[in-house]
């Protein structure tokens, strides 16, 4: 139930999302100018008239930026295709999946998104292989690779004049700040709080990428235990859990809280699953 739940939970953080723009500012749009976002833009009535496709993102109801929601619905996703594979798919499989699939592209979230249309890809191929559809599955190789050749330069294109990319380099590029830390904090961090800010492109901006987060919070010590563990984990759940890893690692480039717990709970879901025999998991349906 905990799947369908969280689905239910996403589709009414997007309605509200929708139709409550002004959320992003916190207030009526024409009363209301140039109030700072929480990823550090000058939000104001000029900025939602040139770019409201932002007065979508910061509106959520249960995140500062639907990035978050982005990677939530995600983890859903990957857990929705464990258990269609675990038990061969159904209607409630694929509606699941194509729900979730709707919801990390509504995000907003480019890099959610990115991520979303790789494992698609992935579980596609899986698919196809695993039902022996060879020429499907040859024809489908064949045919992305294809339109990757057909679109690369216009990726590259977008990429480069993308501001959100350009402001993820700068901070990848700030992180020789970490060699300014005294050594108690290079090893430690400078905390949950104020950690966040401490590598950043821009003074008092927060870093956003995984990295710069995670060695300004917990340092380089915390930041070795925490992949480490991420990593055994996810590997210990199998395929799945490497897609989830993959997905996290993606979307931690631009943007990911690291102490969302459902990345955690998606890896121990599908690890506390798949030691469970398919005959036991298809008498109980509670585990959905």
């Amino acid at each position: 139930m905990g799947i369908i739940f969280s689905t239910v939970v996403l589709i009414a953080e997007f309605l509200f999302r929708v139709i409550n723009p002004s959320m992003a500012i916190k207030g009526d749009l024409s009363t209301i100018s140039n109030q700072p976002s929480p990823g550090g833009l000058e939000i104001g009535l000029d900025f939602f008239e040139s770019k409201a496709f932002y007065a979508y993102k910061y509106s959520s109801i249960m995140f500062y930026d639907s990035n978050y929601v982005g990677l939530f619905a995600l983890s859903i996703l990957i857990c929705t295709y464990f258990l269609a594979f675990k038990f061969r798919f159904n209607l409630l499989y694929v509606l699941l999946i194509f729900t979730n699939s709707l919801l990390v592209f509504l995000s907003f979230s480019r890099s959610a998104i990115f991520s979303m249309f790789i494992i698609s890809l992935f579980y596609i191929i899986l698919y196809l292989y695993n039902n022996k559809k060879w020429f499907l599955l040859i024809f489908s190789l064949f045919s992305l690779f294809s339109l990757f050749s057909l679109s690369l330069f216009n990726i590259l294109l977008f990429i480069s004049s993308d501001e959100s990319f350009i402001t993820k380099i700068s901070i990848f590029s700030s992180m020789k700040k970490f060699f300014d830390f005294d050594v108690l904090n290079m090893l430690f961090g400078y905390g949950l709080l104020d950690g966040g800010y401490a590598i950043s492109y821009q003074e008092g901006k927060y870093a956003h990428a995984l990295v710069p987060v995670l060695l300004g919070q917990i340092g380089i010590i915390g930041l070795l235990v925490y992949l480490i563990s991420f990593t055994i984990m996810c590997f210990k759940s199998g395929t799945h859990g490497i897609v989830l890893l993959f997905s996290f690692l993606i979307t931690g480039i631009s943007l990911v809280d690291p102490w969302q717990i459902i990345y955690f709970w998606s890896a121990l879901y599908m690890l506390h699953l798949k030691k469970i025999p398919d005959y036991t998991l298809l008498n109980k349906h509670k585990d959905l």
